[in-house]
Protein backbone atom coordinates (compact mmCIF):
# COMPACT_ATOMS: atom_id res chain seq x y z
CA UNK A 1 0.00 0.00 0.00
CA UNK A 2 1.39 3.07 -1.00
CA UNK A 3 0.41 7.11 -1.03
CA UNK A 4 2.34 10.12 -1.22
CA UNK A 5 -0.01 12.36 0.58
CA UNK A 6 0.52 12.82 4.47
CA UNK A 7 -1.80 10.62 7.15
CA UNK A 8 -3.43 11.98 9.75
CA UNK A 9 -5.11 10.86 12.52
CA UNK A 10 -6.90 12.59 15.33
CA UNK A 11 -6.46 10.82 18.67
CA UNK A 12 -8.62 12.09 20.69
CA UNK A 13 -7.94 12.96 24.59
CA UNK A 14 -10.36 10.23 25.95
CA UNK A 15 -9.00 7.93 23.91
CA UNK A 16 -7.49 4.96 26.18
CA UNK A 17 -4.54 4.30 23.59
CA UNK A 18 -3.64 7.83 23.30
CA UNK A 19 -0.56 7.38 26.46
CA UNK A 20 0.80 4.77 24.63
CA UNK A 21 0.70 6.49 20.92
CA UNK A 22 2.86 8.99 22.87
CA UNK A 23 5.25 6.59 23.85
CA UNK A 24 6.01 5.61 20.36
CA UNK A 25 5.83 9.39 19.23
CA UNK A 26 8.89 9.74 16.55
CA UNK A 27 10.34 6.31 17.54
CA UNK A 28 11.19 4.25 14.41
CA UNK A 29 8.60 1.73 15.59
CA UNK A 30 6.03 0.52 13.08
CA UNK A 31 2.27 0.78 14.81
CA UNK A 32 -0.90 -1.23 12.58
CA UNK A 33 -3.88 1.43 13.58
CA UNK A 34 -7.90 0.87 13.18
CA UNK A 35 -9.29 3.88 12.03
CA UNK A 36 -12.85 5.41 11.29
CA UNK A 37 -12.31 7.03 7.76
CA UNK A 38 -12.89 10.71 7.80
CA UNK A 39 -13.99 12.94 4.55
CA UNK A 40 -10.60 13.62 3.13
CA UNK A 41 -8.56 16.90 3.43
CA UNK A 42 -6.75 18.87 0.47
CA UNK A 43 -2.87 17.44 0.58
CA UNK A 44 -3.73 14.78 3.15
CA UNK A 45 -5.71 11.74 4.37
CA UNK A 46 -7.59 12.18 7.36
CA UNK A 47 -8.74 9.40 9.90
CA UNK A 48 -10.05 8.98 13.88
CA UNK A 49 -7.99 6.65 15.89
CA UNK A 50 -10.57 4.13 17.41
CA UNK A 51 -10.79 2.89 20.27
CA UNK A 52 -10.15 -0.93 20.25
CA UNK A 53 -7.72 -3.70 17.88
CA UNK A 54 -4.17 -1.59 17.75
CA UNK A 55 -1.79 -3.48 17.78
CA UNK A 56 2.53 -2.95 17.86
CA UNK A 57 4.55 -3.88 14.93
CA UNK A 58 8.21 -3.98 14.43
CA UNK A 59 8.19 -3.89 10.80
CA UNK A 60 5.87 -6.05 8.56
CA UNK A 61 8.17 -8.95 7.94
CA UNK A 62 7.95 -9.71 11.61
CA UNK A 63 4.35 -9.01 12.47
CA UNK A 64 5.08 -8.74 16.59
CA UNK A 65 2.44 -8.04 18.52
CA UNK A 66 2.64 -4.81 21.15
CA UNK A 67 2.33 -7.02 23.52
CA UNK A 68 5.87 -8.93 23.53
CA UNK A 69 8.04 -5.82 24.65
CA UNK A 70 11.21 -7.87 24.59
CA UNK A 71 10.95 -7.93 21.17
CA UNK A 72 10.43 -4.29 20.68
CA UNK A 73 13.16 -3.30 22.78
CA UNK A 74 15.56 -5.77 20.46
CA UNK A 75 14.55 -4.13 17.58
CA UNK A 76 15.26 -0.56 19.46
CA UNK A 77 18.79 -2.09 19.91
CA UNK A 78 19.30 -2.89 16.70
CA UNK A 79 18.10 0.29 15.44
CA UNK A 80 20.59 1.74 17.77
CA UNK A 81 23.61 0.12 16.30
CA UNK A 82 22.69 1.59 12.82
CA UNK A 83 22.41 4.98 14.76
CA UNK A 84 25.63 4.82 15.98
CA UNK A 85 27.50 3.57 12.37
CA UNK A 86 25.83 6.05 10.59
CA UNK A 87 27.14 8.69 12.94
CA UNK A 88 30.74 6.97 12.30
CA UNK A 89 30.51 6.90 8.80
CA UNK A 90 29.60 10.37 8.96
CA UNK A 91 32.69 11.56 11.43
CA UNK A 92 34.78 9.55 8.29
CA UNK A 93 33.84 11.99 5.56
CA UNK A 94 34.39 15.15 4.31
CA UNK A 95 32.27 18.16 5.65
CA UNK A 96 31.05 19.05 2.47
CA UNK A 97 29.93 15.99 0.69
CA UNK A 98 26.22 15.29 0.32
CA UNK A 99 24.59 12.76 2.52
CA UNK A 100 22.79 9.92 1.25
CA UNK A 101 18.99 10.43 1.43
CA UNK A 102 18.51 7.26 3.31
CA UNK A 103 21.23 7.59 5.71
CA UNK A 104 19.73 10.42 6.22
CA UNK A 105 16.48 9.33 7.74
CA UNK A 106 18.11 6.71 10.27
CA UNK A 107 18.84 9.95 12.07
CA UNK A 108 18.58 13.06 11.11
CA UNK A 109 19.73 14.77 13.71
CA UNK A 110 23.01 13.62 12.87
CA UNK A 111 23.31 15.65 9.80
CA UNK A 112 22.03 19.02 10.60
CA UNK A 113 23.81 21.13 8.33
CA UNK A 114 24.98 18.94 5.62
CA UNK A 115 23.59 18.53 2.20
CA UNK A 116 21.51 16.01 0.89
CA UNK A 117 19.58 15.25 -2.21
CA UNK A 118 16.00 13.62 -3.11
CA UNK A 119 13.92 13.59 -5.90
CA UNK A 120 10.08 14.46 -5.92
CA UNK A 121 7.50 16.73 -7.30
CA UNK A 122 6.43 20.19 -5.96
CA UNK A 123 3.17 20.35 -3.95
CA UNK A 124 1.59 22.70 -1.60
CA UNK A 125 2.84 26.14 -0.86
CA UNK A 126 2.38 28.37 2.15
CA UNK A 127 4.27 32.20 3.54
CA UNK A 128 7.24 31.43 5.64
CA UNK A 129 9.21 34.45 7.93
CA UNK A 130 10.51 33.50 11.04
CA UNK A 131 13.96 33.08 12.60
CA UNK A 132 15.97 35.39 10.48
CA UNK A 133 14.49 33.60 7.18
CA UNK A 134 11.62 34.48 4.69
CA UNK A 135 10.64 33.03 1.39
CA UNK A 136 7.85 30.15 0.62
CA UNK A 137 7.45 26.94 2.06
CA UNK A 138 6.85 23.82 -0.36
CA UNK A 139 5.69 20.17 0.28
CA UNK A 140 7.78 17.60 -1.66
CA UNK A 141 6.04 14.44 -2.50
CA UNK A 142 8.72 11.75 -2.89
CA UNK A 143 8.97 9.49 -6.04
CA UNK A 144 9.48 6.17 -4.65
CA UNK A 145 9.67 4.64 -8.17
CA UNK A 146 12.58 6.10 -9.64
CA UNK A 147 15.26 5.92 -6.40
CA UNK A 148 13.63 4.03 -3.48
CA UNK A 149 13.83 6.98 -0.84
CA UNK A 150 10.99 6.62 1.43
CA UNK A 151 9.50 8.22 4.80
CA UNK A 152 6.13 8.60 6.03
CA UNK A 153 6.62 12.20 7.33
CA UNK A 154 6.36 15.02 5.23
CA UNK A 155 8.98 16.78 3.76
CA UNK A 156 9.38 20.17 3.71
CA UNK A 157 11.56 22.52 1.76
CA UNK A 158 11.99 26.46 2.35
CA UNK A 159 12.64 28.57 -0.73
CA UNK A 160 14.12 32.01 0.73
CA UNK A 161 12.90 35.04 -1.41
CA UNK A 162 16.07 35.74 -3.31
CA UNK A 163 16.65 32.02 -3.82
CA UNK A 164 17.54 32.02 -8.09
CA UNK A 165 15.02 28.70 -8.37
CA UNK A 166 12.06 30.49 -6.89
CA UNK A 167 10.60 31.38 -10.59
CA UNK A 168 11.43 27.96 -11.76
CA UNK A 169 9.73 26.20 -8.43
CA UNK A 170 6.72 27.99 -8.86
CA UNK A 171 6.39 26.64 -12.36
CA UNK A 172 6.53 23.12 -11.82
CA UNK A 173 4.23 23.45 -8.68
CA UNK A 174 1.62 20.68 -9.61
CA UNK A 175 2.54 19.82 -12.17
CA UNK A 176 3.60 16.02 -12.62
CA UNK A 177 7.25 16.77 -13.05
CA UNK A 178 9.85 15.75 -10.71
CA UNK A 179 12.57 17.87 -9.63
CA UNK A 180 16.14 16.95 -7.79
CA UNK A 181 16.57 19.00 -4.98
CA UNK A 182 20.19 19.73 -3.08
CA UNK A 183 19.02 21.09 0.12
CA UNK A 184 20.77 22.27 3.16
CA UNK A 185 19.62 19.43 6.13
CA UNK A 186 17.56 21.86 8.62
CA UNK A 187 17.47 20.79 12.42
CA UNK A 188 13.82 18.16 12.16
CA UNK A 189 10.65 19.15 13.83
CA UNK A 190 8.69 17.06 15.21
CA UNK A 191 6.57 15.60 13.10
CA UNK A 192 7.98 16.77 9.52
CA UNK A 193 11.49 16.72 7.74
CA UNK A 194 12.67 20.57 7.21
CA UNK A 195 14.92 21.46 4.75
CA UNK A 196 16.66 24.60 3.09
CA UNK A 197 16.98 25.14 -1.09
CA UNK A 198 20.18 25.21 -1.77
CA UNK A 199 21.55 27.92 -4.51
CA UNK A 200 23.07 25.27 -6.97
CA UNK A 201 22.66 22.65 -8.57
CA UNK A 202 19.37 22.38 -8.50
CA UNK A 203 18.06 19.50 -11.38
CA UNK A 204 15.49 19.13 -12.86
CA UNK A 205 14.19 16.04 -14.55
CA UNK A 206 11.63 13.82 -16.44
CA UNK A 207 9.89 10.75 -15.82
CA UNK A 208 11.78 8.94 -17.85
CA UNK A 209 15.58 9.92 -16.95
CA UNK A 210 18.04 12.57 -14.78
CA UNK A 211 18.40 15.62 -17.09
CA UNK A 212 20.22 18.27 -15.02
CA UNK A 213 18.73 22.18 -15.73
CA UNK A 214 21.37 24.69 -16.42
CA UNK A 215 20.86 28.32 -16.61
CA UNK A 216 20.88 29.16 -20.29
CA UNK A 217 22.75 32.28 -19.01
CA UNK A 218 26.61 32.53 -18.64
CA UNK A 219 26.23 34.38 -15.51
CA UNK A 220 30.20 35.59 -14.71
CA UNK A 221 30.77 36.70 -11.53
CA UNK A 222 34.36 37.45 -11.32
CA UNK A 223 34.29 40.35 -13.10
CA UNK A 224 36.68 43.79 -11.24
CA UNK A 225 35.87 46.78 -11.96
CA UNK A 226 39.00 47.41 -14.31
CA UNK A 227 37.65 45.05 -16.45
CA UNK A 228 35.17 47.37 -18.20
CA UNK A 229 35.55 51.16 -19.65
CA UNK A 230 33.10 53.60 -19.16
CA UNK A 231 31.89 55.25 -22.19
CA UNK A 232 28.40 57.44 -20.86
CA UNK A 233 25.63 57.68 -18.78
CA UNK A 234 22.36 55.84 -19.73
CA UNK A 235 20.04 57.23 -16.98
CA UNK A 236 18.89 56.39 -13.47
CA UNK A 237 16.96 53.25 -12.85
CA UNK A 238 14.89 52.03 -9.75
CA UNK A 239 18.00 52.67 -7.03
CA UNK A 240 20.96 52.76 -9.10
CA UNK A 241 22.78 54.39 -11.97
CA UNK A 242 23.27 53.01 -15.81
CA UNK A 243 26.35 53.11 -17.58
CA UNK A 244 26.62 52.13 -21.12
CA UNK A 245 30.34 50.26 -20.84
CA UNK A 246 32.93 47.77 -23.02
CA UNK A 247 34.34 44.67 -22.00
CA UNK A 248 38.04 45.70 -22.74
CA UNK A 249 38.79 42.06 -22.74
CA UNK A 250 36.31 41.18 -25.62
CA UNK A 251 34.95 44.56 -26.63
CA UNK A 252 31.48 43.90 -25.84
CA UNK A 253 29.20 46.71 -25.38
CA UNK A 254 27.14 45.98 -21.97
CA UNK A 255 24.98 48.21 -19.40
CA UNK A 256 26.28 48.25 -15.86
CA UNK A 257 24.04 49.40 -13.28
CA UNK A 258 25.88 50.50 -9.91
CA UNK A 259 23.96 50.35 -6.28
CA UNK A 260 24.87 51.12 -3.10
CA UNK A 261 26.02 47.79 -1.15
CA UNK A 262 26.60 48.92 2.60
CA UNK A 263 23.05 48.59 4.79
CA UNK A 264 21.53 45.00 4.81
CA UNK A 265 18.68 46.67 3.33
CA UNK A 266 20.90 48.08 0.05
CA UNK A 267 22.85 44.60 -0.17
CA UNK A 268 19.13 42.86 0.02
CA UNK A 269 17.50 45.01 -2.34
CA UNK A 270 20.68 44.39 -5.25
CA UNK A 271 20.02 40.24 -4.97
CA UNK A 272 16.77 40.37 -5.14
CA UNK A 273 17.37 42.33 -8.19
CA UNK A 274 20.24 40.51 -9.55
CA UNK A 275 18.01 37.22 -8.84
CA UNK A 276 14.91 38.08 -9.73
CA UNK A 277 16.33 38.67 -13.27
CA UNK A 278 17.94 35.84 -13.86
CA UNK A 279 15.31 33.42 -12.46
CA UNK A 280 12.74 35.27 -15.07
CA UNK A 281 15.31 34.86 -17.66
CA UNK A 282 15.83 31.07 -16.77
CA UNK A 283 12.65 30.60 -16.83
CA UNK A 284 11.33 32.38 -20.21
CA UNK A 285 13.58 30.62 -21.86
CA UNK A 286 12.47 27.03 -21.32
CA UNK A 287 8.68 28.04 -21.95
CA UNK A 288 9.77 30.28 -25.32
CA UNK A 289 10.16 28.63 -28.43
CA UNK A 290 12.43 31.10 -29.94
CA UNK A 291 15.75 32.64 -28.87
CA UNK A 292 14.56 36.17 -28.18
CA UNK A 293 12.63 36.79 -24.89
CA UNK A 294 11.61 40.49 -24.20
CA UNK A 295 13.71 40.76 -21.17
CA UNK A 296 16.84 42.07 -21.01
CA UNK A 297 19.25 39.49 -19.51
CA UNK A 298 21.97 39.79 -16.88
CA UNK A 299 25.13 38.73 -17.56
CA UNK A 300 26.81 39.22 -14.10
CA UNK A 301 27.84 40.90 -11.42
CA UNK A 302 30.82 41.90 -9.50
CA UNK A 303 31.25 43.99 -5.67
CA UNK A 304 34.20 47.17 -5.50
CA UNK A 305 37.25 46.36 -3.45
CA UNK A 306 36.00 48.13 -0.66
CA UNK A 307 32.22 46.34 -0.37
CA UNK A 308 30.18 49.41 -0.80
CA UNK A 309 29.05 49.26 -4.11
CA UNK A 310 27.53 46.39 -6.45
CA UNK A 311 27.50 46.64 -10.56
CA UNK A 312 24.85 44.60 -12.21
CA UNK A 313 26.77 43.83 -15.55
CA UNK A 314 23.71 43.11 -18.19
CA UNK A 315 22.81 43.44 -22.48
CA UNK A 316 23.22 46.73 -23.91
CA UNK A 317 20.42 47.90 -26.23
CA UNK A 318 21.76 49.92 -29.02
CA UNK A 319 18.72 52.10 -30.04
CA UNK A 320 17.88 53.22 -25.98
CA UNK A 321 14.57 53.63 -24.27
CA UNK A 322 11.01 54.12 -25.30
CA UNK A 323 11.65 57.87 -23.72
CA UNK A 324 14.18 58.81 -26.49
CA UNK A 325 12.05 57.37 -29.29
CA UNK A 326 8.91 59.79 -28.27
CA UNK A 327 11.35 62.26 -27.75
CA UNK A 328 12.98 61.77 -31.43
CA UNK A 329 8.97 61.18 -32.89
CA UNK A 330 8.31 65.02 -31.45
CA UNK A 331 10.71 66.84 -32.17
CA UNK A 332 10.90 65.49 -36.18
CA UNK A 333 6.50 65.76 -35.69
CA UNK A 334 6.45 62.83 -37.06
CA UNK A 335 2.80 60.98 -36.88
CA UNK A 336 3.00 57.48 -35.59
CA UNK A 337 0.51 54.88 -38.19
CA UNK A 338 -2.12 52.80 -37.00
CA UNK A 339 0.00 49.85 -38.07
CA UNK A 340 3.48 51.40 -36.43
CA UNK A 341 1.25 51.82 -33.65
CA UNK A 342 -0.65 48.53 -33.10
CA UNK A 343 3.32 46.91 -33.52
CA UNK A 344 4.36 48.78 -31.09
CA UNK A 345 1.26 47.40 -28.93
CA UNK A 346 2.09 44.27 -30.03
CA UNK A 347 5.67 43.99 -28.74
CA UNK A 348 5.10 45.58 -25.55
CA UNK A 349 1.99 43.46 -24.62
CA UNK A 350 3.73 40.17 -25.65
CA UNK A 351 7.02 41.52 -23.49
CA UNK A 352 4.65 41.44 -20.57
CA UNK A 353 2.57 39.29 -21.48
CA UNK A 354 5.97 36.70 -20.56
CA UNK A 355 6.45 38.16 -17.14
CA UNK A 356 2.25 37.58 -16.39
CA UNK A 357 2.66 34.15 -17.76
CA UNK A 358 5.02 33.33 -15.34
CA UNK A 359 3.51 35.50 -12.05
CA UNK A 360 5.00 38.31 -12.65
CA UNK A 361 4.59 42.02 -12.38
CA UNK A 362 6.88 44.28 -13.27
CA UNK A 363 5.22 47.47 -11.50
CA UNK A 364 7.85 49.92 -12.77
CA UNK A 365 6.50 50.60 -16.35
CA UNK A 366 7.61 53.36 -18.13
CA UNK A 367 9.57 54.66 -21.37
CA UNK A 368 12.93 54.76 -19.35
CA UNK A 369 12.44 50.83 -18.71
CA UNK A 370 11.19 49.50 -22.09
CA UNK A 371 14.48 49.47 -24.29
CA UNK A 372 14.93 48.98 -27.61
CA UNK A 373 17.82 46.34 -29.74
CA UNK A 374 19.68 47.37 -32.92
CA UNK A 375 16.54 45.85 -34.77
CA UNK A 376 13.83 47.79 -32.78
CA UNK A 377 12.89 45.06 -30.74
CA UNK A 378 11.48 45.95 -27.28
CA UNK A 379 12.72 44.58 -23.87
CA UNK A 380 11.76 45.18 -20.70
CA UNK A 381 14.50 46.35 -17.99
CA UNK A 382 15.07 47.87 -14.31
CA UNK A 383 13.68 44.77 -11.96
CA UNK A 384 13.68 46.88 -8.56
CA UNK A 385 9.94 47.16 -7.97
CA UNK A 386 9.39 43.59 -9.69
CA UNK A 387 7.44 41.30 -7.27
CA UNK A 388 6.62 37.68 -8.14
CA UNK A 389 2.83 36.62 -7.37
CA UNK A 390 2.31 33.56 -4.59
CA UNK A 391 0.62 30.94 -6.09
CA UNK A 392 -3.15 31.12 -5.71
CA UNK A 393 -3.18 34.70 -5.00
CA UNK A 394 -3.93 37.24 -8.04
CA UNK A 395 -2.07 40.51 -6.16
CA UNK A 396 0.80 41.38 -4.71
CA UNK A 397 1.60 44.75 -2.24
CA UNK A 398 2.65 47.95 -4.34
CA UNK A 399 6.22 49.05 -3.70
CA UNK A 400 6.29 52.66 -5.43
CA UNK A 401 6.85 53.36 -9.25
CA UNK A 402 6.86 56.65 -11.03
CA UNK A 403 4.05 58.75 -10.00
CA UNK A 404 2.96 59.53 -13.99
CA UNK A 405 2.01 55.95 -15.22
CA UNK A 406 0.57 54.68 -12.18
CA UNK A 407 -2.96 53.23 -11.77
CA UNK A 408 -6.03 54.70 -10.42
CA UNK A 409 -6.40 51.54 -7.91
CA UNK A 410 -2.41 52.28 -6.88
CA UNK A 411 -2.95 56.74 -6.57
CA UNK A 412 -6.15 55.63 -4.99
CA UNK A 413 -4.69 54.10 -2.02
CA UNK A 414 -7.68 51.68 -1.86
CA UNK A 415 -9.55 49.38 -4.26
CA UNK A 416 -11.65 50.82 -6.75
CA UNK A 417 -14.72 49.76 -5.43
CA UNK A 418 -13.67 51.74 -2.15
CA UNK A 419 -12.79 49.18 0.24
CA UNK A 420 -9.69 50.03 2.43
CA UNK A 421 -6.80 48.30 1.83
CA UNK A 422 -5.32 45.88 4.39
CA UNK A 423 -3.35 47.74 7.17
CA UNK A 424 -2.85 50.92 4.98
CA UNK A 425 -1.18 48.59 2.15
CA UNK A 426 -1.95 49.03 -1.47
CA UNK A 427 -2.70 45.45 -3.58
CA UNK A 428 -1.58 45.43 -7.00
CA UNK A 429 -2.59 43.31 -10.05
CA UNK A 430 -1.33 42.47 -13.46
CA UNK A 431 -4.12 45.25 -14.44
CA UNK A 432 -1.15 48.01 -13.33
CA UNK A 433 1.12 46.85 -16.06
CA UNK A 434 -1.65 47.34 -18.96
CA UNK A 435 -2.13 50.81 -17.62
CA UNK A 436 1.48 52.00 -17.75
CA UNK A 437 1.46 50.44 -21.19
CA UNK A 438 -2.02 52.60 -22.33
CA UNK A 439 -0.55 55.82 -21.17
CA UNK A 440 3.10 55.26 -22.87
CA UNK A 441 1.09 54.41 -26.22
CA UNK A 442 -1.07 57.44 -25.43
CA UNK A 443 1.90 59.51 -24.58
CA UNK A 444 3.80 58.37 -28.31
CA UNK A 445 0.58 58.82 -30.24
CA UNK A 446 -0.46 62.15 -28.75
CA UNK A 447 2.89 63.17 -27.68
CA UNK A 448 1.16 64.06 -24.74
CA UNK A 449 0.26 62.69 -21.49
CA UNK A 450 -3.67 61.57 -21.60
CA UNK A 451 -4.69 64.05 -18.04
CA UNK A 452 -1.81 66.74 -19.15
CA UNK A 453 -3.58 69.52 -21.89
CA UNK A 454 -1.67 70.63 -24.66
CA UNK A 455 -0.71 73.55 -23.21
CA UNK A 456 -0.31 72.84 -19.83
CA UNK A 457 2.60 73.11 -17.93
CA UNK A 458 3.49 71.78 -15.07
CA UNK A 459 0.89 71.02 -12.65
CA UNK A 460 0.43 70.22 -8.97
CA UNK A 461 0.89 66.75 -7.78
CA UNK A 462 -2.97 66.51 -6.05
CA UNK A 463 -4.77 68.05 -8.62
CA UNK A 464 -2.81 65.20 -11.24
CA UNK A 465 -3.59 62.69 -8.92
CA UNK A 466 -7.45 63.53 -9.12
CA UNK A 467 -7.53 63.73 -12.92
CA UNK A 468 -6.27 60.47 -12.85
CA UNK A 469 -8.34 58.74 -10.16
CA UNK A 470 -11.83 60.91 -11.54
CA UNK A 471 -11.62 61.99 -14.52
CA UNK A 472 -11.46 60.63 -18.31
CA UNK A 473 -8.50 60.21 -20.16
CA UNK A 474 -7.93 62.47 -23.25
CA UNK A 475 -9.16 61.45 -26.50
CA UNK A 476 -6.54 60.30 -29.01
CA UNK A 477 -5.74 62.63 -32.35
CA UNK A 478 -8.99 62.34 -34.69
CA UNK A 479 -6.75 60.64 -37.69
CA UNK A 480 -6.56 57.42 -35.60
CA UNK A 481 -9.03 54.19 -36.54
CA UNK A 482 -11.39 54.11 -33.83
CA UNK A 483 -10.42 50.30 -33.22
CA UNK A 484 -6.99 52.02 -31.65
CA UNK A 485 -8.80 54.50 -29.99
CA UNK A 486 -11.21 52.10 -28.03
CA UNK A 487 -8.41 49.88 -27.42
CA UNK A 488 -6.15 52.40 -25.72
CA UNK A 489 -9.15 53.07 -23.46
CA UNK A 490 -9.72 49.77 -21.95
CA UNK A 491 -6.55 49.58 -21.26
CA UNK A 492 -6.55 53.07 -19.38
CA UNK A 493 -9.93 51.61 -17.92
CA UNK A 494 -10.00 53.01 -14.31
CA UNK A 495 -11.49 49.78 -12.98
CA UNK A 496 -8.72 47.00 -12.98
CA UNK A 497 -11.04 44.30 -13.12
CA UNK A 498 -12.20 45.09 -15.85
CA UNK A 499 -9.21 46.68 -17.57
CA UNK A 500 -8.08 44.18 -20.69
CA UNK A 501 -5.87 41.88 -20.15
CA UNK A 502 -2.47 41.10 -22.08
CA UNK A 503 -3.45 37.98 -23.44
CA UNK A 504 -7.16 39.90 -24.74
CA UNK A 505 -4.58 42.33 -26.47
CA UNK A 506 -2.69 39.65 -28.11
CA UNK A 507 -6.17 38.75 -29.56
CA UNK A 508 -7.30 41.94 -31.38
CA UNK A 509 -7.31 41.35 -35.31
CA UNK A 510 -4.36 44.14 -35.43
CA UNK A 511 -2.18 43.54 -33.41
CA UNK A 512 -2.36 39.96 -34.07
CA UNK A 513 -2.11 40.16 -37.40
CA UNK A 514 1.28 42.60 -36.86
CA UNK A 515 2.73 39.92 -34.65
CA UNK A 516 2.36 37.37 -37.53
CA UNK A 517 4.67 39.53 -39.83
CA UNK A 518 7.42 39.17 -37.47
Amino acid sequence: MQTNEPIHILVKGDNPLRDECITYFTKDICLEFECEILQKQVGFHWFKLLTTQIRGVITPQFQQSYSQPSQIQHQLQIQQQSYQQAQLSLSQTEENEIVKFADYILDPAAYVGQSTLFLGKIGIQQDYNSEGLSGQIFQIILDVRQKGEYTAEPIMILVEDDNIYMSEIIVYQGKDQNLEFECEILQKPPDYHWFKLIDKNSQITNNAQYSSVTSSINFITSWKKQDFERLARLGRGSFGVVHHEIEKKTQRHVAIKEMQYETDQEKDMFNKEFSLMLNICNALHKITQSQFIHVVEPLGYFINEDGDKAYLVMEFCSNGDMRKYINDMRKMGVDIKDERAFELIGQLISAINQLHVISIIHGDIKPENILMTDDFKVKLADFGLARQLQVGKEYTIAQGGTTTYLSPEILHGKDIQGQKQDQGKIRQTKAVDIYAIGVMIFELLAQRHPFIGDNEGDIPLLEFITRIINEEPAELPSHYSENLKALIKRMLEKDPSRRITAEAILEVPEVAASLSKK
